[in-house]
């Protein structure tokens, strides 16, 4: 935790149940909360959170009621479209995540229709297999792309999955790959065997607006 102009913020992971939350807000009696919901809400619901004043970050659904930022999906989508585009391209891809997630499927939506609108070829791969198969099916779409091919993949995590595949396929990035992700992780980008470009959405700001939603 640590101090923010006159509030104490407290941080709670997603890894307590609904019993030791009832606990930790009987314990801090907080002012209100703001919830990082782009994975779900986990056990941080209305029903468990009750009357507790709640903004909701990147939400999966939006309920009646429910105070929430989100992420503009379609722009992170249109930028790393923007850096991919080649003369020399050609073809384009989305790949999405292990699992599925709606901002991942709200980028991928975005990104091939655009390109599509745009006349220029674009597919995604498609995860039809169990989990335990992702990255075998991953390697043989990789493997079969038309290339040179501009690929966005839904968040950093995704990417450098694609990037230990090619090094593996001996597919050459950036030469037969340019590859963007998303999230800007430079934890992931810069400690990749081969150095992530990342579309970086305005984190800060949406913070920001949380916290001045919440103190309104």
């Amino acid at each position: 935790h640590y101090f923010a102009g006159d509030f104490r913020i407290q941080m709670i992971g997603n890894n307590i149940d609904a019993v030791q939350l009832r606990k930790v807000i009987a314990f801090w009696r907080p002012a209100g909360a703001i919830v990082s919901a782009a994975s779900g809400y986990g056990v941080f619901t209305r029903r468990n959170l009750k009357q507790l004043p709640t903004v909701y970050l990147d939400p999966p659904t939006i309920s009646a009621g429910s105070f929430n930022v989100g992420q503009d999906n379609e722009m992170d989508a249109r930028i790393a479209a923007t850096e991919l585009l080649s003369p020399g391209m050609k073809h384009y891809a989305f790949v999405g995540s292990q699992k599925h997630f709606w901002w991942s499927a709200e980028r991928s939506k975005a990104f091939i229709s655009g390109m599509r609108a745009s006349n220029l070829p674009c597919s995604a791969f498609e995860r039809k297999l169990p989990e335990g198969d992702y990255l075998k099916e991953l390697a043989l779409w990789l493997r079969k792309l038309p290339k040179p091919c501009g690929i966005f993949a839904d968040n950093d995590v995704t990417a450098l999955k694609v990037v230990e595949i090619c090094a593996a396929l001996n597919i050459a990035i950036p030469e037969e790959i340019k590859l963007v992700g998303c999230d800007n992780n430079t934890d992931i980008c810069e400690k990749s065997p081969i150095p992530i470009s990342s579309v970086c959405p305005d984190y800060e700001n949406a913070a920001m607006l949380c916290a001045k939603l919440l103190e309104e």
